[in-house]
């Protein structure tokens, strides 16, 4: 041992005499043993008490308590204590407490029970000698500690925390990591995101600030080690590190965002948010329970036993509720009805895109129909939109009863009766289909009127008792006399007879029609809008064969382009030209693939070019 750290200890042991001394005789005085009948003990007694001052303190000592003579024995174990510190535990703190509590300890002591031999005659030498001991001995101890280099000792300990501490946290951030896959793993927080998304994002904030509590840990501990200088400055914040590493609990921190995660979806589940609703394009749910066995249940985990879907909540809830809730198993049990949702979703999408075709065609022809009201005026216009909007006549199809056969469907649609909503669409789009072609053939017939003309064929889709009950509204607003007779409507200028031309009976010729439409099959429904381009490019194509002065036109289809004569395309123009009644008398396509012909007849007034140009600006008006 180098002279310098010798000499903390020799102070040690110079305050050890007195502190030893004193021990023996209380520890003796305790035991009731006389130390002068004792070997080299009483030697050394005798020595001592040889002296009056020493003789004198040796009575006054045997007159103390025994709370004292503990007392004495306590210092003497404190001394101890400050050896074992400053040697071997190389404690700087215990040491400094230890030679404190002897030095105040044994000073009070000391003065306490020997102060009575200030007036016992004892001379001044003596007792300065005496009074000296405990000064020395405070002396010594408190020396030895202050001279001790604990420079080495505060870095080595320091630098074990240090160690010790990044240890412990980079073990408990994989105990976090590993428990938080576990339990709240990325899987899992998919899996309930979709339920309860604001738990989702407070369970990874939680998990986020843990990591970024053993973040902070190891910067700090690279700190302490890599800048602190001072060792006394170093060692305290290195054991402080090392205690705040030890209080981190990896498994407590995954168990509260787990439980705060089940409190979340819960609640989530509480409010009503697990369903399989699907909800349709028109704002409405899917009455599912409705729909055959396959999709009415869901097998869920982990029994994995058919789940009515009116249950799928209860059921979540259950899980949820478990003392030892299983969060994976909640997100298995989610993505299951996610999957049997989507499922739902496929089976009812193809009949609802079918549905919504011949709906959208229905409402088209209804807001047609109204802005085809426009063309009317005065007594008509009223008499029409009292008997096809309004529904004042429930024997009469109309815009009121469209709208309610499109709620009825939309009703059973929802009610996943689907081929009942299927039939009551159908029925609501030809219903819409006719008020639109009679509404357009009263507007067409109030411009023929306008122009003079005396005679107009009546359209398979208009009912010649409504034509006839409109009979007072047309006299009355252009001063005629109407009849509704063999298939068309005639007009009379009063007081000035006109006499029309023959026509070939219209009951013939549309019959001549439907059976073409019957040989096409083109029976389904066909929107004009869809096929403007071709419709157009048809119209020119008529055009270009047209002669002046012609009531028909003849056009081979074989040479134009396949796109054109499509069946659609042929269907579009035949429906469109057949609401022209004003214009067009017949029209006939041909029922399959080109080539074939294309052939229309036009009214007695109009020739083929005329006509047909009407019919193409007509077009572009409503549908481009």
């Amino acid at each position: 041992m180098q002279d310098g750290q010798l000499l903390p200890f020799a102070g040690w042991g110079l305050a050890g005499l007195p502190v030893v001394g004193t021990f023996l005789q209380a520890s003796f005085a305790l035991a009731g043993v006389e130390a002068r009948t004792l070997p080299v003990v009483g030697g050394v007694v005798d020595a001592f008490i040889s002296l009056q001052v020493f003789r004198e303190a040796a009575i006054q000592f045997k007159a103390s308590t025994a709370v004292v003579l503990v007392l004495f024995v306590l210092i003497a174990a404190a001394w101890v204590g400050q050896g074992l510190a400053m040697g071997l535990l190389r404690n700087r703190d215990v040491t400094f407490a230890c030679a404190g509590l002897v030095s105040v300890l044994f000073l009070v002591l000391f003065f306490g029970v020997y102060s009575s031999l200030f007036g016992s005659g004892v001379g001044v030498a003596q007792l300065g000698l005496f009074f000296a001991v405990p000064f020395v001995a405070s002396a010594g101890a408190l020396g030895g500690a202050w001279l001790r280099d604990w420079e080495v000792d505060l870095e080595s300990a320091a630098a074990t925390d240090l160690s010790e501490a990044a240890d412990l946290v980079a073990r408990k951030r994989e105990a976090f990591e590993s428990a938080s896959r576990r339990q709240v793993g990325e899987d899992t927080l998919e899996g309930v995101t979709g339920l309860a998304p604001d738990a989702v994002a407070a369970a990874r904030d939680a998990a986020e600030r843990e990591r970024e509590s053993y973040d902070e840990l190891e910067s700090e501990i690279e700190t302490v080690r890599s800048s602190v200088a001072d060792a006394s400055e170093g060692r305290r914040r290195a054991a402080e590190l090392l205690e705040s590493a030890k209080r981190r609990d990896p498994e407590a921190a995954v168990d509260r965002i787990q439980s705060d995660l089940a409190d979340g979806v819960r609640a989530a589940v509480e409010r009503g948010d697990v369903d399989l609703t699907v909800r349709s394009r028109y704002g409405r749910t899917y009455e599912v329970v409705n729909l055959p066995s396959t999709f009415r249940e869901v097998r869920l985990p982990p029994s994995n036993e058919p789940t009515h879907v009116a249950e799928v909540d209860r059921t979540i809830g259950r899980l949820c509720d478990r003392d030892d809730v299983d969060l994976a198993t909640v997100a298995d049990a989610l993505d299951e009805i996610r999957v049997h949702r989507d499922r739902i979703e496929r089976h009812v999408a193809d009949t609802e895109e079918a549905f919504h075709d011949a709906h959208e065609a229905a409402e088209t022809d209804v807001e047609r129909a109204r802005d085809e009201l426009e063309r009317l005026e005065g007594a008509v216009r009223e008499r029409v939109e009292a008997k096809l909007v309004e529904g004042h006549d429930p024997d009469v199809d109309s815009v009121h009863s469209v709208e309610a056969g499109l709620r009825e469907a939309r009703e059973a649609l929802h009610d996943c009766r689907f081929d009942e909503a299927e039939r009551l669409v159908d029925e609501a789009r030809e219903t819409a289909d006719g008020l639109l072609t009679t509404v357009q053939f009263f507007g067409s017939l109030a411009g023929a009127l306008d122009h003079g003309q005396d005679r107009v064929s009546l359209p398979r889709e208009v009912d010649p008792e409504l034509a006839r009950d409109l009979a007072p509204a047309f006299e009355s607003e252009y001063g005629v006399d109407y009849h509704v007779e063999d298939g068309h409507i005639s007009v009379d200028t009063r007081g000035e007879p006109v006499t029309a031309e023959p026509t070939t009976d219209r009951s013939a010729r549309r019959s001549t029609t439907t059976s073409s439409h019957g040989s096409s099959g083109r029976d389904e429904y066909v929107n004009p809008e869809e096929y403007v381009d071709e419709v157009l490019l048809l119209f020119d194509e008529l055009s270009a064969v047209a002669e002046a002065g012609s009531d028909t036109v003849h056009l081979e289809t074989g040479d134009l382009p396949e796109y054109a004569v499509q069946s659609e395309s042929l269907a579009a123009i035949e429906r469109f030209c057949n609401r022209q009644s004003d214009l067009v008398e017949t029209v006939d396509v041909p029922a399959g693939a080109p080539p074939g012909i294309v052939d229309v007849r036009f009214t007695d007034r109009h020739d083929a070019p005329a006509a047909l140009d009407s019919l193409y600006d007509r077009f572009k008006e409503q549908y481009v």
